[in-house]
């Protein structure tokens, strides 16, 4: 599948939440509140399958840990609760991924997932589109794309006055090494508690519920920071 269908398929999903809204929540969220997005809501009142939140999950017989279960058979997501949350919620929407774009997988079990996966050239087609249709699900476009230019003013550059100041007082990162780096830029302002000229924020990773690589690696995709 493309990248556009991946993401029309969770923006879809996140339509289908928001129209629920009302028999889900008792005070329903608003468009500013909507986000950490509730995977959870999602599994249970979307897809209309059970999830399990146990501690641990049972190893793999190599002895992998697994984070993650689809198990259609029995209509069950599992997630394991042992992980920082971040890791939970990116797993958890991997998972709804698989759910949503592989309905031949019936049973299928997935390792820690913090995000970064993403930059894994060697994972499966099948892991990739999960990990595209998560983070779409998690840190969608169009909600990202008005934060941020609400937070910064439009895409950050290289170009852009007194970035390389600001992006190493943010993240205590030299200046040589934040221009020499794209990642470690996108780290930055995926993590920026201030922005120039000097406004609070919630840092952006924060404020979706993403681990700050995940989010740094959305913000090069969506070319917001180069």
């Amino acid at each position: 599948m493309t990248k556009q269908v991946l993401r029309t398929k969770a923006r879809d999903l996140l339509t289908e939440l928001w129209l629920k809204r009302g028999e889900i929540w008792e005070a329903p969220p608003s468009g500013d509140t909507f986000f950490p997005v509730r995977t959870e809501h999602i599994i249970r009142h979307v897809l209309q399958a059970q999830l399990d939140e146990p501690e641990e999950l049972p190893r793999e017989k190599n002895g992998s840990d697994v984070a993650g279960l689809v198990d259609r058979s029995n209509n069950i997501i599992r997630v394991a609760q042992k992980y920082p949350q971040e890791w939970r919620r990116f797993t958890a929407a991997h998972e709804i991924g698989h759910w949503v774009l592989h309905p031949r997988m019936v049973l299928h079990r997935d390792r820690p997932l913090a995000g970064h996966e993403r930059s894994n050239t060697a994972r499966s087609s099948r892991e990739v589109e999960a990990d595209i249709f998560a983070s779409e699900l998690l840190m969608p476009k169009r909600a990202l794309t008005k934060l941020f230019e609400t937070n910064f003013g439009g895409a950050v550059n290289l170009s852009r006055p007194g970035l390389l100041q600001w992006l190493a007082t943010n993240s205590g990162k030299s200046e040589i090494a934040l221009s020499a780096d794209l990642r470690q830029r996108s780290l930055a302002v995926a993590s920026a508690t201030s922005a120039n000229p000097g406004a609070t924020l919630v840092p952006l990773a924060k404020r979706f519920g993403v681990s700050p690589t995940a989010m740094a690696i959305q913000l090069e995709e969506m070319e917001l920071v180069s």
